[in-house]
């Protein structure tokens, strides 16, 4: 599964150093919980909206992912498209809704 702190919003740094990965890392550890719940939310609903579209990370193409709801959305970024993708972003890819 992707970790959180590799949520496409890490994506949008204003700043870079010590002090930010140390935030960054802290973040994700305190929101890693409130990851698994989404997560098991996005698997448990009716209706669930998926897509990926191309983007640039670190200068190399990488695929942003996201799976909706009217209520919650799940980022993540992968550097492939398709089940490989899904398989290691935790975005369901066995969805029957």
């Amino acid at each position: 599964m992707t970790h959180p702190s590799d949520l496409a919003v890490s994506e949008w740094s204003v700043c870079s150093g010590p002090a930010t990965t140390a935030t960054m890392r802290q973040s994700s550890v305190v929101l890693a919980p409130v990851a698994a719940q989404l997560m098991t939310a996005l698997h448990q609903v009716g209706a669930l909206h998926t897509g990926e579209t191309g983007m640039r990370r670190r200068g190399r193409l990488a695929w942003a992912h996201v799976a909706s709801t009217r209520r919650m959305t799940r980022h993540a970024v992968h550097p492939k498209r398709g089940a490989e993708a899904t398989d290691a972003t935790g975005i369901p890819p066995d969805f029957i809704g």
